[in-house]
């Protein structure tokens, strides 16, 4: 549903089973941007981010949690190697994703 609303945006989108798979689209293709849950099957959000981060891929990314709390969102950000752009707390609504990822990719 999220891939849908996004592309009915106007965004490419591409699709991930789990963190295993998206990783391996990463180092296949080229992306602007990143948005992962922190909770995947076979490599967490949070692993996949360090993975980017330690690649030094210029990518973007959007945490999305029900689990994280702001202090926990601080900490990761003051990590360089867990750093991400944003967070959205779940359940979100459509239109608060999309403004998040075209804020996101305006400082871009």
């Amino acid at each position: 549903m999220l891939a849908a609303s996004l592309e009915d945006a106007g965004y490419q989108v591409k699709t991930a089973i789990d963190g295993e798979a998206a990783w391996a689209e990463l180092l296949a293709s080229r992306y602007d941007l990143l948005i992962t849950d922190d909770i995947m099957p076979k490599a967490s959000g949070l692993a996949l981010v360090r993975r980017i981060r330690v690649a030094s891929m210029a990518l973007s990314v959007i945490v999305a949690s029900d689990r994280l709390d702001a202090d926990d969102v601080a900490k990761l950000n003051h990590d360089p190697w867990a750093r991400f752009d944003a967070f959205v707390r779940k359940p979100f609504t459509t239109s608060e994703l999309l403004a998040v990822v075209y804020r996101v990719l305006a400082t871009k």
